[in-house]
């Protein structure tokens, strides 16, 4: 996350701490929403290619104002899955498809709008350009997480978009469980040329649970399942070959014992 987000967080209790409401009355709010930082920031050169969008509101935002239809990125389609968190004021969009590289793109916030109904006023526009076609331009945003030590936890049951593997590159994630349970580890392939892809389960103590590899093509899904007792693992996603490059999703799921 920039600079600029984290400023806005740093600042975001006190603005809580001031009253909302404009000349509309004591208690009521009729003041419009403003975007107080934009990730990438306005006029940001040598963007990488799977960068999400990340855009903070001065203020709590109807959340089912903000989706793919009132935030655009223009430069790629579709335009990707769009989120947004109740604790930061905070819209995120994560590409469903690489950004054209080297050229020009735009993002559109138009039609947004507070708890109170307020709409944002007008379209609000912020514009960044894109880096080359290599691997370092097309690092996620977990990335490093090449080894159990800066592994990043992933929630059972959600999923994780635009994440990439390039050159000789491995992405590990970490889990836990509460109970004894079944876990999948699902990939979902958006690209891949023909790579012999590896999915692998971790305990902590470094020895494998599980493993399946194989060679993995674009709208394949790749899944591995192993039975675990309560504790905390890894799922390791990566490729023997080199080079390559990979842009994937990833969902790991549990079901308990006592429902099976």
């Amino acid at each position: 996350m920039r600079s600029a987000i984290v400023m806005f967080l740093a600042s975001m209790a006190t603005v809580a701490g001031c009253g909302t409401s404009d000349s509309g009355g004591p208690g009521i709010d009729t003041a419009a929403p403003r975007i107080v930082a934009w990730s990438p920031s306005d006029g940001e050169t040598d963007v990488g290619l799977v960068e999400r969008i990340e855009i903070a509101f001065s203020e709590p935002m109807d959340p089912s104002t903000i989706s793919d239809a009132t935030i655009i990125a223009r430069g790629r389609a579709p335009y990707g899955h769009v989120e947004y968190d109740h604790a930061t004021w905070t819209a995120t969009v994560t590409p469903d498809t690489l950004f054209a590289s080297g050229v020009p793109h735009a993002v559109i916030v138009a039609g947004v709008a507070d708890l109170a109904g307020n709409a944002i006023a007008g379209p609000d526009t912020s514009y960044f350009t894109t880096g080359p076609f290599d691997c370092d331009h097309l690092l996620d945003h977990f990335e490093p997480n090449g080894t159990t030590l800066d592994a990043p936890d992933v929630e059972i049951g959600r999923r994780y978009r635009a994440l990439t593997l390039c050159g000789n590159d491995r992405d590990v994630f970490r889990f836990s469980l509460d109970e004894e349970a079944v876990v999948t580890a699902r990939t979902t392939i958006r690209h891949a040329d023909g790579v012999d892809w590896r999915l692998r389960f971790i305990g902590v103590d470094g020895v494998p649970y599980a493993a399946m590899g194989g060679p993995a093509a674009t709208g394949e899904v790749k899944s591995l399942a192993e039975t675990f007792p309560a504790g905390t693992y890894y799922v390791d996603v990566g490729s023997d070959d080199e080079p390559f490059f990979v842009l994937y999703e990833l969902e790991v799921e549990a079901t308990s014992l006592r429902d099976r």
